[in-house]
């Protein structure tokens, strides 16, 4: 039992199975850290505090033992201020440890690219890589779709300018023939009419 919470064994792979993960002692120092993680933020090191490294986001509030353990289960997010990086995740006791289980929370695929992480420093579960890709999707989808708007517009734009065009050589066309028609049926009237002379 870890400060009141019951303590479950760690798996043997837990780096393979969560390479992002943090390791805490009692005193919030941490004690180990995923292989991944210390590519990601290198200053992620044995005996460092963990308020050194990391800002509490949601919920906020220290970064106190107790506190934390309480948490386990919860959502848990916290920023490297340095970096800028998110990590998203929550707490768990293990082995007489306080471990944050996660991955760090990515909303493009330029995000990633500027860490230096490759695919395989991410664990084959997480669904970290399935969002970037859905946002990478969802990013190229929507500049085909404003290409396409653009070139929507102009085309209405041709359009409108070539029915102006036709509009204003109808309307010149019907001018030129009414007036030589006018005259015509003009001139044949008064032959038709009896007594006028031409």
């Amino acid at each position: 039992m870890v400060n009141g919470a019951p303590a479950s064994q760690e798996p043997a792979n837990l780096e393979q199975v969560f390479p992002f993960f943090i390791a805490l002692d009692e005193g919030t120092r941490i004690v180990r850290v995923g292989r991944s993680l210390v590519k990601l933020i290198p200053g992620a090191a044995s005996g460092v505090q963990l308020g050194e490294l990391f800002t509490p986001q949601a919920p906020p509030g220290p970064f106190a033992y107790a506190r934390l353990v309480a948490m386990q289960g919860q959502l848990f997010i916290m920023r490297d201020p340095q970096t800028g990086v998110v990590m998203r995740g929550q707490w768990q006791c293990w082995s007489g440890q306080l471990v944050f289980l996660g991955s760090p929370w990515f909303t493009s695929i330029d995000e990633l690219r500027g860490t230096g992480l490759s695919l395989n420093d991410f664990a084959p579960h997480d669904p970290t890589l399935e969002a970037l890709q859905l946002l990478q999707i969802q990013r190229l989808v929507t500049e085909d779709l404003r290409r396409l708007s653009e070139r929507h517009k102009a085309q209405a734009r041709q359009l409108e300018a070539a029915a102006q065009v036709k509009y204003s050589f109808v309307s010149s066309m019907s001018h030129e023939l009414r007036t030589p028609l006018t005259s015509v049926i003009g001139l044949s009237d008064a032959m038709l009419t009896p007594g006028s002379a031409p």
